[in-house]
């Protein structure tokens, strides 16, 4: 009689099975953000002189993909934890799924948003910029609202409505803090008039990655000590 060996399942295979339909299906989500953002732009674009946007209208919304990749985590966390973790993944995996999510959405984010940057100067004759630091910035900026928005998620799972807002201060403060010191956007602007010197250029490309990096240990932590239910709790 013949017998058959099982094989040992990788993690990394598991996650990249579990990793790929997440980014499918995230896709057309993204598709239609950037159509919107993109008519709104054209939209606006003859107002950018009047209301005195010098970074062009496109330069001033850079901010709005890192929100959105934020609310897109928040909910990936909040309502997939359960069903992830209930059909076999550990949370530890989660979390490292989490991880390979926002680092996925930040590099694609980033790369289209400069790419957009760049035909929006194109076409208004403003200079073009230099892309390859304009991604890595933004990239590591959308990381760290990325994985923010998983830390929200989580802490509205465990704990319910009331310590997930009251919590907020601490799980996305850090990133505005981050943001207003370190960003060359209006953003940095605010941080300059708060008092906030000027990060140096080195500071300003790896701090955002670290922070993203202790956001993650701190959505293993709160994950790891949740319980899994299939009905949220109201707090």
């Amino acid at each position: 009689m013949a017998t058959t060996v099982a094989q040992p399942v990788r993690r990394g295979s598991v996650l990249l099975r579990v990793v790929r339909p997440t980014l499918r299906a995230q896709a057309p989500v993204w598709a239609w953000f950037w159509g919107l953002l993109a008519a709104v732009a054209v939209v606006l674009s003859g107002s950018a002189e009047h209301y005195g946007l010098r970074a062009g209208v496109w330069g001033t919304l850079d901010t709005v993909p890192r929100w959105f990749a934020f609310s897109l985590l928040v909910g990936q966390v909040a309502a997939g934890t359960a069903p992830h973790v209930a059909n076999g993944l550990t949370r530890r995996a989660y979390s490292r799924l989490i991880g390979l999510l926002a680092l996925a959405t930040a590099v694609a984010a980033s790369v289209v948003w400069s790419l957009g940057l760049a035909v929006e100067n194109s076409l208004t004759s403003r200079d073009l910029p230099d892309l390859v630091p304009l991604v890595a910035e933004h990239a590591g900026a959308t990381a760290c609202y990325a994985v923010a928005g998983a830390l929200v998620g989580a802490a509205y799972y465990r704990g319910g409505a009331w310590w997930g807002t009251l919590t907020l201060p601490l799980t996305v403060g850090p990133v505005l803090v981050v943001e207003a010191w370190t960003s060359t956007g209006w953003q940095g602007a605010v941080g300059r008039a708060a008092g906030l010197p000027p990060a140096p250029e080195a500071v300003a490309l790896l701090l955002p990655v670290l922070v993203a990096g202790v956001l993650l240990v701190a959505v293993d932590r709160v994950l790891r000590r949740a319980a899994i239910r299939t009905a949220p709790t109201s707090g």
